[in-house]
This record gives structure tokens, sequence and C-alpha cells, in this order.
């Protein structure tokens, strides 16, 4: 018979009382089913035992919390009376300094933020800097060059106007050939 059976009977005989009843139901000799009980009693009477010593080691150790919790409780209530505080205007400051180390740790977090925030735009204003001292540089090379173009523009301008100036005389001198051949012809 298998050990799990067994103490199902023996529980079902620890509530009835009923040896008779058992020893027909399992065959067994009631010498053998009486062995069987008083050892299975003894093993549940052993556990149990182990249950309540655990028990009471958790008892004891609440009790002592309990006992450690209303002596720190009555220290902080002989230092609010000292401060001349009722438990309720204690209650009450209690509750507003909580609330203000949530209020200190959001702003920290905050700080934080703006911490980060502010070097990602120093990142930026460097990169920023940089691409404008480029675009200076770009600008005063093509400032450079736009002067010599505009020296090169005032050097053919000139050379321009001499080119029409000669181009006169030449148109003069052509126009004096022209009547100086037909008065000859």
């Amino acid at each position: 018979m298998d050990r799990l059976r067994l103490e199902e009977h023996l529980r079902i005989l620890l509530r009835s009382r009923d040896f008779k009843g058992l020893e027909v139901l399992l065959d067994v000799p009631k010498t053998v089913l009486s062995r069987y009980y008083v050892l299975w009693l003894k093993e549940r009477v052993e556990s149990l035992r182990r249950e309540f010593t655990v028990l009471e080691k958790r008892r004891a150790f609440l009790e002592s919390e309990l006992s450690r919790l209303n002596t720190s409780v009555e220290n902080i209530r002989k230092s609010f009376e000292r401060e001349g505080l009722t438990v309720k205007e204690a209650l009450k400051l209690v509750g507003e300094v909580r609330e203000l180390r949530v209020e200190v740790l959001r702003l920290k977090s905050t700080c934080e933020i703006l911490r980060n925030e502010e070097k990602e735009l120093s990142t930026r204003v460097t990169n920023l800097r940089s691409e404008l001292r480029r675009l200076l540089e770009r600008g005063l090379y093509l400032i450079n060059i736009i002067k010599e173009l505009e020296k090169m523009l005032s050097r053919l301008t000139i050379e321009v106007t001499e080119l029409e100036l000669k181009k006169q005389e030449l148109t003069s001198e052509i126009e004096r050939l022209k009547k100086e051949l037909k008065t000859c012809t």
C-alpha cells in the first residue's frame, strides 16, 4: 500500500476513531494498523512542533519589531511635544516635508534634463560657430575674388575706353583719308 493512501486513511481514522472499519477496509490486522497509526501520529506531532516553533519565532520577532516601532513612535511623539507640536501638527509637518522631498527630487530631475539640454545646445553652438567661421572664410575668399574681378573690370573698362578713343581716332583718320582719296581722284 502506498504512503499517500495510508496517510489518507490514517487521517480518516484520526477523525472517526474507527479502527474496526479501517481494519476491514485495508485488510490489515489491528496491531499493524495501530503501530502505523502511532508512528504516523508521532510524525504528525513532530511536524506540528516544528511548525509551532517556526510560528513562535515569527511571533517573537514580530513582537520585538512592534515594541521597537512603539518605542520609535513614542520617541518621535516626545520630540514633537518638546517642540510644542501636537501629533496632528507634527503629522501635517511630516506630510509637508514628504511633499517637499518629492518636489526636490522632481527639481533635481528637471535640472538634470536642463543640464543635458545645455550640453546639447553648447555642442550645437560650437558647431554653428565653426560653420559661421567656415562661411566667413568662404565669404572673405569670395570678397577677394570680387575685388580682383572689380580691378579687372576697371582695367578692362579703361582698355575699352582707350580702344574706343583709338577707334574714334582711327575712324576720324579713315574719314580724313577717304576725303583725301576723293579729292585726289
